[in-house]
């Protein structure tokens, strides 16, 4: 694992990050899909092996940017803003490569922050809102991506506590971002059952099968923290699976540097002064080139 540039020279989890206590309900599978579990199992963990070796079980490790919010912020409020910037970006994770959830998130919690992020109880008055936002210059043109309205919707839904994890009631597979959003703040009991990770062990991407696929991650896993297991599985098996995204940097903090670095070198500023006005809601992590001069 090749060290952060601007953050410091190793990862580390994040601490002391109160996470929410869940339900685990149980899920349902068929007898098909419970061979196709067993037959995949030992390719599992021979890629979590190879994976753990290469670094990957730290992809979640976000404690090198806690302590920068603490130095910029002080500890306590660094450490809230510290979770809502962790919301923001896994409510921005919708259908999205890392360094998109990256600059999508970063310009929710920039809009949060000035206290210009359009509200919607719903999906539809988010997409609404999305449409509006664009019209009013909050949103650039070109910052897009694809299900930005489910990302204003997910990001309220976070902001009001109502950020759904598997298991709650009406809550189906594809809420997995209250595990990503765990996994992100240290929880070692959390790991997010992606689509992908669904289709490895030859499960629907439904909310019957998102408990048996964390069980069987599980499994996969003995005594490793299924946080570490689970990015360890994902990286590797990714790399041969076609269409996989995500994959240009080892990991989260990684791919943030990356996003880092190309703003400062737009603005002429060093990375450090451009994370620090990105913690404080001064900036956010991305412009295209071809914006107009004067864009914030």
């Amino acid at each position: 694992m090749r060290p952060l540039e601007v953050m410091g020279s190793e990862l580390y989890p994040a601490v002391d990050m109160p996470v929410r206590s869940r339900v685990r309900r149980p899920g349902m599978v068929y007898e098909d899909e419970i061979e196709a579990i067993d037959a995949v199992m030992p390719s599992l963990q021979e890629d979590m092996r190879r994976g753990l070796e290469a670094g990957y079980g730290q992809w979640y490790f976000t404690g090198p940017l806690q302590e920068r919010f603490r130095s910029v912020l002080g500890r306590d409020r660094g450490d809230r803003e510290f979770r809502r910037f962790m919301g923001l970006t896994s409510a921005s994770s919708n259908a999205s490569p890392v360094q998109q959830e990256i600059k999508k998130g970063s310009l929710l919690y920039n809009l949060h922050k000035q206290g210009l992020l359009p509200e919607a109880a719903s999906y539809d008055e988010a997409v609404e809102r999305i449409r509006r936002a664009r019209e009013e210059g909050l949103i650039p043109q070109g910052y897009g991506g694809f299900a930005q309205g489910q990302d204003l919707y997910k990001a309220n839904q976070y902001l009001q506590g109502r950020l759904q994890f598997p298991g709650d009631e009406g809550a189906g597979a594809r809420y997995k971002l209250g595990d990503y959003y765990n996994q992100k703040l240290g929880d070692p009991d959390a790991a997010a059952m992606d689509s992908w990770m669904h289709r490895w062990l030859g499960l629907p991407f439904e909310s019957r099968a998102y408990s048996p696929a964390r069980q069987a991650i599980l499994q996969a896993a003995g005594d490793v923290p299924i946080s570490q297991a689970q990015p360890a599985i994902w990286m590797m098996r990714g790399a041969r699976s076609p269409a996989m995204r995500s994959l240009d940097y080892p990991s989260f903090l990684h791919g943030l540097e990356n996003r880092l670095k190309q703003r400062a070198k737009q603005l002429g500023e060093p990375p450090e002064k451009v994370l620090d006005d990105v913690i404080r809601g001064r900036q956010y992590m991305y412009r295209n080139d071809s914006w107009a001069e004067g864009m914030a």
